[in-house]
């Protein structure tokens, strides 16, 4: 077990992906499930801080960087079950480059719907941010790479 990123070499060190899920609390031991669940099944270890007392934790994931081609895999494990427990996968960091691809997860077909229409209708030239939130692209590896 590992209690602080300071023990951790860089090279084992997942850049953030699943950091930023929050679940009700009653259900926040399901979340700890759900991560032991992922560590076992991936062979990865996670560090888990944060906000436990609103439900809010951040995970690090600890594995090694040349395993980027399991990370979205976890990632659509981890927010499949966040959202099954009436959580969300974007509790306090917003839904940035790495959950973009799951903004229509999260917040359903319809809203993402009135999503594009708003960036289309202030942004008509997808010059803002391309490719942020309003995505049809996976960015989740992609700027794990960069990393």
């Amino acid at each position: 077990m590992y209690f602080s990123l300071k023990s951790i070499k860089k090279e084992k060190r997942i850049p953030h992906v699943i950091e930023d899920a929050a679940v009700p609390l009653k259900n926040l031991p399901k979340l700890f499930q759900i991560l032991n669940k992922i560590n076992k099944k991936y062979n990865t270890k996670s560090i888990v801080y944060g906000h436990a007392g609103n439900g809010n934790v951040h995970v690090r994931l600890i594995s090694k960087r040349k395993k980027i081609n399991i990370i979205k895999k976890i990632a659509v494990e981890y927010f499949d079950e966040i959202l099954k427990l009436g959580g969300t996968i974007t509790a306090e960091h917003g839904d940035g480059l790495a959950r973009s691809e799951f903004i229509k997860k999260q917040y359903g077909s319809k809203n993402y719907q009135i999503f594009k229409k708003i960036k289309k209708y202030f942004d008509p030239d997808n010059i803002l941010n391309p490719g942020k939130i309003i995505t049809t692209k996976s960015t989740i590896i992609e700027n794990l790479e960069k990393f």
